[in-house]
């Protein structure tokens, strides 16, 4: 799978990002994979027509044990593979539970090496 796409630039809490001229910035390549990552996984379904979130709100108030949080894998390999914004060959999402709360890892290993991010879930609370 290709990962040089050109899009807009998003921060890590989903804002449009300006370039240095105060015009919307362009993500190019891994970067645009990155920020297609960020918002699919915050993203519940329903809320954008373009595509389909993880719906991780969901585990929001269930119990804090591994089935749960392996739902929420389950969860986001289905929204990164079904939008096509990772080859489901280059995807690897785990969970750690802990204090309330779930750690997912998301790791992408392409022929340019390996990346990974880390989306903290609070199940006490809604998503920010």
């Amino acid at each position: 799978m290709s990962y040089e796409n050109k899009d807009l630039s998003f921060s890590l809490d989903g804002d449009f990002v300006l370039d240095e001229n105060g015009d919307l910035a362009l993500s190019e390549g891994f970067d645009c994979t990155v920020d297609d990552i960020n918002i699919l996984v915050k993203t519940q379904n329903g809320d954008t027509f373009f595509f389909s979130g993880a719906d991780l709100e969901d585990l929001i108030g269930l119990p804090n044990v591994i089935e749960v949080a392996n739902l929420g894998v389950g969860q986001i390999t289905s929204a990164l593979v079904a939008n096509g914004v990772v080859a489901p060959e280059d995807l690897l999402v785990y969970a750690i539970p802990f204090e309330g709360r779930i750690l997912y890892h998301i790791s992408i290993s392409t022929k340019e090496g390996e990346t990974s991010y880390n989306y903290d879930i609070d199940l006490r609370s809604p998503m920010e």
